[in-house]
C-alpha cells in the first residue's frame, strides 16, 4: 500500500466525499480535514509527499 501515489484531497469541510472509494484503490489519500492539525501544519509537513491534487467545489488553494 506504501508504494501508492499520495494524493491530497482539498475540500470545503461541508462537502461530504463519495468518490474516496473509486480513487483508495490507486492512491493513498490525504485530506486534512480528517486530521488535528490546522491547515498551514499540515501543508508543510506533506506537501513534499503529495504527487496529485484534487480539488472539490469552491475553495482556495494556495501554493
Amino acid at each position: 500500500m506504501n508504494h501508492l501515489p499520495l494524493l491530497l484531497i482539498h475540500h470545503v469541510p461541508s462537502l461530504i466525499l463519495s468518490l474516496t472509494h473509486l480513487l483508495e484503490d490507486h492512491f493513498r489519500l490525504l485530506d486534512p480535514q480528517h486530521l488535528s492539525l490546522p491547515l498551514e501544519s499540515f501543508y508543510s509537513h506533506h506537501a513534499q509527499s503529495v504527487r496529485a491534487v484534487v480539488v472539490i467545489g469552491l475553495c482556495l488553494l494556495t501554493a
